[in-house]
């Protein structure tokens, strides 16, 4: 009985997770457990403030409005370290479906230095300009 309870819980944070799906690193199935510990540990309305935050981290992520202050919202530009990543990390995700983002990036800088080195000095360059 205890177990039907608990999977019912969990089935039921999966379900508002659906709201964070731009939150990278976890899949719905990991968000649902975690939520179901965290609303178990906060008081309603404390939970209710954390999803909030959750969904509006989620949709700044979406609408790329999180990182465009830093200089990396939409399309980067033509010939940038940016740019050569974007390529690298679709061409990685095209042959794992499964392969998130961040753990693309990740794989795309690990294997090409250079490229990481590059991207670092852009990036420096880039808030540099805009400070």
């Amino acid at each position: 009985m205890k177990k039907m309870e608990d999977e019912s819980t969990n089935r039921q944070f999966v379900e508002k997770a659906a709201a964070y799906t731009h939150l990278p690193g976890w899949t719905a199935d990991d968000q649902g457990t975690v939520l179901a510990k965290i609303a178990a540990a906060l008081e309603t309305k404390e939970f209710e403030k954390f999803s909030e935050v959750l969904k509006g981290a989620s949709e700044a992520i979406k609408t790329g409005a999180l990182l465009t202050e830093v200089g990396e919202g939409g399309e980067p530009e033509e010939g940038s370290a940016e740019a050569e990543v974007k390529v690298e990390v679709e061409k990685l995700k095209a042959a794992d479906a499964g392969l998130d983002e961040q753990t693309a990036r990740g794989q795309v800088f690990r294997k090409n230095g250079a490229l990481l080195a590059r991207h670092t000095a852009e990036r420096e360059a880039a808030q540099t300009a805009g400070n």
